[in-house]
């Protein structure tokens, strides 16, 4: 078995077939078991999971005393028997084909895990998931087999779901879930970094994670008791870092940061709603900061964040709560303006940020910019991708404001060729942020580019078999990293739809993933596979028009009898308006002839009474 999948369920009827189904799909052409842990469900969720395994080979259900989500995890591990083991929550679901990807990802690069962004998915929108951005923005280029001392970024990732784990390496390292709390994967996410020789790293957004409408999420939930247990978790998690001499500094810090940038971010834009108990998560809050987190860290929070904190160890409610509602409404829109090298808030109000630093360095430092591929067109042998990435507010009005590189990146052997990229003038981009907060005027003229993709590369069609991303590097005066190209125009999607290319052996073609990324398929063509598997699509498209053709025959036989019809209901009407037409004819005649009588004689009498008198 090349991978066991391991999913607890509680409650969740409404989303666990559309789990489950997109498991499959996901699971592509692996040996796999699915371990459903039923953890106590009271409602159809138990009948789901039954009925899903009874009829699908390799899932297996079992029926639990409700203990919570790490509880059941641990059951699974412990009846799991695959070469690697991959955990999914019963309400989120998978893009195609993301497991089997994972996995020889990993197998690839000889890896004791493999992990996939992922995004949010609300009201069935989907939007990006912003740890997971972070993460992804400081991978580097060459950084596709890493660790967690060289990329330390992967800690602004605490969950597990996205994540393919080696088995062996996950047990012989004591790795499990803590019981009976939210939050459980907290430390076992660090842990499996810190443990971990290599890692494999796909740039995919792969998993998807369900903002539930009943807000049941744990993420979702206002309560002071699961803030409690939050803060429970970041604190086991600090003890277990200072407990190993070796966690590197840098992962700490990022640690440090995420717990004040983002991990308690939802309890405190909601502080009102806590009413008494908010003095308590506030003096909590204050005692975590003092134990756990550094001055560094604290001195390079985003703006607004560190005068929260400040406010947060002053216990100033009241001044914390002006700087929240600050942060989430004309906070984003602060002017911003160059000088010399750097840029500045040029107007931040005094009375809420109560420190001279007004440097937006530290705000833009895990910021990710704005990509978006205008068009595509083909030139001879070489695709052309048209596009701009710029960050908000930040002005690109020269070349040296902005560096761009682009490549071609596999997901699954990590392997990258330098793109020829050049800058064009994005005057449309300027236009359409004509005015960020109808006061400032920011240029952007320099935002554009043009990547090329010269199809007859052999180092491209040889090496970059299977799917490939088309990464962006990026340096500007406030932040670097890098960025999948993401967000495609109507234009571009409809190029995407209508482009194959064959080369040689070689099938070429394009896709927009769900998420808005392009993607490039490069597979080699075999006579005994993917011909019959291309043969087979177009005898497919073959007969799909051939049914429209009947279809649109019938429609025509059916419209030529309906003519017919109408040409006899015609005739009919013509015949019976000529029958119709001769009664009248007779009538009128009978009516003059029977008339002219009645005169006739009227007339006569009348004559002969004349000629009496």
């Amino acid at each position: 078995i090349d991978v066991s999948v391991i999913i607890p369920i509680y409650n969740t009827e409404d989303y666990l077939l559309h789990c489950l189904c997109s498991l499959v799909k996901a699971l592509g052409n692996l040996h796999y078991e699915v371990l459903l842990m039923d953890d106590g469900s009271t409602d159809s969720s138990s009948d789901i999971a039954k009925s899903f395994a009874a009829s699908h080979e390799g899932f297996f259900y079992h029926r639990l005393v409700n203990g919570g989500q790490g509880k059941a995890r641990n059951k699974g591990v412990d009846l799991s028997s695959g070469e690697y083991i991959y955990f999914m929550d019963s309400d989120d679901y998978l893009f195609p084909d993301l497991i089997e990807d994972l996995f020889f990802s990993a197998k690839t690069n000889h890896a004791d895990m493999s992990m996939c962004s992922a995004v949010l998915s609300k009201e069935g929108k989907i939007t990006f998931e912003p740890n997971l951005l972070r993460v992804f923005s400081k991978v580097g280029v060459e950084q596709a087999v890493t660790t967690l001392r060289k990329c330390p970024y992967l800690a602004y990732n605490s969950t597990v779901t996205n994540k393919l784990i080696r088995r062996d390496f996950y047990i012989e390292n004591g790795i499990h879930f803590p019981e009976g709390v939210v939050y459980e994967d907290t430390l076992p996410s660090i842990q499996l970094y810190y443990c971990a020789a290599s890692i494999s790293l796909l740039r995919t957004r792969g998993y998807v994670y369900r903002i539930r409408q009943d807000q049941s999420n744990t993420i979702r939930r206002l309560e002071y008791n699961v803030f409690s247990q939050k803060l429970h978790a970041l604190k086991t998690l600090f003890q277990y870092v200072d407990n190993e001499d070796d966690f590197p500094v840098a992962a700490r810090m990022v640690l440090e940061h995420k717990a004040l940038y983002s991990d308690f971010i939802f309890y405190l834009n909601s502080l009102s709603s806590f009413g008494d108990s908010a003095t308590n998560l506030v003096s909590e809050l204050a005692d975590f900061i003092n134990s756990y987190i550094s001055q560094k860290t604290l001195d390079h929070l985003p703006l607004a964040h560190r005068q929260m904190v400040m406010d947060i160890l002053d216990e100033d409610i009241d001044h914390l709560l002006k700087t929240i509602a600050y942060k989430n409404s004309t906070y984003s829109i602060e002017p911003i303006e160059k000088r010399g090298l750097c840029y500045y808030y040029s107007s931040m109000s005094d009375e809420i940020i109560r420190f001279p630093e007004r440097n937006v360095a530290d705000d833009f430092y895990y910021s990710v910019p704005i990509s978006f591929l205008r068009t595509i067109s083909s030139d001879d042998y070489s695709l052309l991708f048209s596009g701009h990435l710029y960050h908000p507010r930040i002005e690109l009005s020269s070349e040296e404001d902005e560096a761009i590189e682009a490549f071609l990146v596999n997901e699954r052997t990590g392997k990258t060729v330098s793109l020829p990229l050049r800058r064009i003038r994005s005057e449309y981009l300027t236009e359409a942020k004509f005015s960020e907060n109808n006061s400032v005027n920011y240029c952007y003229d320099e935002a554009g580019f043009q990547v090329e993709m010269n199809l007859e590369d052999q180092i491209i069609i040889d090496e970059m078999e299977g799917k490939n991303l088309i990464l962006l590097r990026y340096q500007t005066p406030v932040s670097s990293g890098c960025r999948v190209l993401r967000g495609i125009s109507n234009t571009a999607s409809r190029f995407i739809d209508n482009w194959r290319y064959i080369i040689d052996d070689k099938h070429i073609s394009l896709r927009e993933e769900p998420d808005s990324t392009l993607t490039i398929y490069i597979k080699t063509i075999d006579a005994d596979s993917d011909t019959q598997t291309i043969i087979r699509r177009l005898e497919k498209e073959k007969q799909s028009i051939l049914d429209e053709n009947l279809i649109l025959q019938e429609s025509n036989d059916d419209i030529t009898l309906k003519y017919q019809m109408l040409l006899q209901e015609n005739s009919l009407l013509k015949s019976e308006l000529e029958i119709a037409k001769i009664k009248v004819e007779q009538q009128v005649n009978s009516l003059n002839m029977h008339t002219d009588n009645k005169v006739k004689k009227r007339s006569k009498k009348l004559i002969n009474m004349i000629k009496g008198k």
